[in-house]
């Protein structure tokens, strides 16, 4: 839908096509309907039977990852993110102590973050292939786990830290989380067309000054990428505040 001509049947490929960045949603769905599937052999909502059934579509999900079977409808991603999914609800309403297991890895001690950050660079970098659960590239099972959970953690611990600095950073970052779906949606065809606007300028400008470059340089540039990503953001936020009065609006209605 970004790279070729829109037409009447690429709407299915929301469901289907690789790099579409909305397959997220459509799994996220997935992990909602299949919980509820398994709480149905799981009552009362004991977390003990929801981990093993969890462990159960997981497991499943590894091994078509493994064979390289992707089930249609983001099918496999939904087997092996349930795990994530479950263990979310679990951090959450399990206690440890007096206090929940989430409340545990946010308030972690140092000694609990270097832990953290050596599993998570132990299990990512000494690999060459960058993990993707988009395109289901993953080294090994095991080393995807306790690195994804590591940086998980890691993402959370950070999160606290910035809220706890009461600043315009954590005001922001609050801010592009409540618009974060929306950003999802947009970010990917709005930073697109920045590259379709600004690679012919840029090329122009440093015409100007003698400097040639080249179309697939600049859109392989990191740098140029970086500069990209904020405005994107940006615009994505302002589009997501238009839908959601336009929404408010509508359920009124």
């Amino acid at each position: 839908m970004v790279y070729h001509t829109t037409h009447g049947k690429s709407i299915f490929s929301i469901f289907n096509a690789a790099h579409t960045p909305l397959w997220f949603l459509v799994s996220l769905f997935g992990c909602y309907l299949l919980t509820a599937i398994t709480s149905r052999f799981s009552r009362p909502w004991t977390w003990k039977l929801l981990v093993v059934g969890s462990l159960f579509w997981g497991g499943i999900g590894v091994l078509l990852c493994h064979n390289r079977i992707e089930l249609p409808m983001w099918g496999t991603h939904v087997l092996l993110m349930q795990f994530y999914y479950i263990l979310g609800y679990v951090a959450r309403q399990v206690r440890w102590g007096h206090v929940s297991i989430f409340a545990k890895i946010v308030n972690a001690s140092r000694e609990v973050n270097l832990v953290m950050l050596a599993g998570f660079i132990a299990c990512c970098l000494p690999f060459s292939i960058r993990p993707s659960v988009a395109t289901l590239d993953f080294y090994h099972p095991i080393l995807f786990l306790i690195g994804s959970l590591s940086g998980i953690c890691l993402c959370l611990k950070a999160c606290k830290v910035i809220d706890g600095l009461k600043c315009w950073l954590s005001v922001k970052c609050q801010e592009m989380g409540n618009l974060s779906l929306f950003i999802l949606g947009f970010h990917f065809f709005v930073i697109f067309h920045l590259y379709f606007l600004a690679i012919p300028m840029l090329m122009r400008t440093a015409g100007l000054w003698g400097i040639l470059f080249e179309g697939e340089y600049l859109r392989n540039c990191y740098w140029l990428g970086i500069a990209f990503v904020i405005p994107s953001i940006w615009i994505s936020m302002v589009l997501g505040k238009f839908c959601m009065r336009r929404l408010k609006v509508f359920f009124k209605m």
